[in-house]
């Protein structure tokens, strides 16, 4: 019923080869926050009829995308009224997120980690664990760069220590600062509050668990912000999004005051 979730040429490009950024401003990978915040968002404002205000707008996506859309509600709801985060990872630290990347980089590293694209790459692909360690190297890429640092251009998310793999507790800080559970926190010292966020996510998905996004939910009762959540007998975005369009339709402003 909503091609533009289906059909990528009515979707915002935010692809590269790390196979997504967090949707952040970095120096070495991209302005993706300013593009899809600003850069978009005048260029609709000023192609069709909108209402060009926050109270009109919402952000929503899936996985990678939820991750967007939850890091673009809390930090920018002067730009987006209404957030609808769908399979999205709310909390980066989470020990059953990083256990996996590190077992699959065990079994496919073989001792060193990759510093150039032809051994990233290679390594991306050597296993089905490949989207666990990419993600990692999505989010240096996005909050941790180092332009210093050819060719991959970010600090590594991970180094081999005397028992295998493990993320380097300075890269870790980084990354988890940039995470919903934290970014919450600055949410609130600011004065614009969202009309509306709904959390939505399948309890059968292999790469968020329940009791993760769970716990997001506590926190936002426990800090006072109003949301819904949505659970579903589903897969990683493998539920309906009918409601969280509906969801939108229902908090969205249609008519100029």
């Amino acid at each position: 019923s909503f091609p533009f979730f289906t059909d990528p040429a009515l979707l915002p490009d935010a692809d590269n080869r790390f196979w997504g950024s967090q949707y952040r401003s970095s120096k070495t990978i991209g302005d993706y926050e300013g593009y899809i915040t600003h850069e978009i968002v005048e260029t609709v404002d000023s192609t069709f009829r909108t209402l060009p205000a926050a109270e009109s707008r919402a952000v929503t996506g899936c996985s990678m995308g939820g991750d967007g859309a939850i890091h673009f509600a809390l930090r920018y709801p002067n730009v987006f009224g209404v957030a609808v985060p769908m399979s999205a990872a709310y909390d980066f630290a989470d020990e059953k997120a990083v256990k996996p990347a590190l077992t699959y980089l065990t079994l496919d590293a073989g001792g060193t980690l990759p510093t150039t694209w032809p051994e990233l790459e290679r390594l991306a692909r050597a296993h089905e664990g490949s989207g666990w360690i990419m993600s990692w190297y999505a989010l240096a890429g996005g909050v941790t760069p180092n332009p210093e640092l050819p060719e991959l251009f970010v600090n590594p998310p991970f180094v081999f220590g005397a028992n295998g793999p493990e993320i380097p507790i300075e890269v870790m800080e980084q990354i988890t600062a940039a995470d919903a559970m934290h970014e919450v926190y600055a949410y609130l010292e600011q004065p614009v509050r969202l009309q509306a966020l709904m959390l939505m996510h399948g309890t059968s998905d292999g790469f968020v668990t329940s009791e993760r996004v769970r716990a997001f939910d506590v926190l936002l009762t426990e800090l006072g912000v109003e949301h819904e959540y949505l659970e579903f007998a589903e897969s990683h975005c493998g539920f309906p999004y009918d409601p969280g369009i509906v969801f939108m339709a229902e908090n969205l402003v249609f008519e100029e005051p």
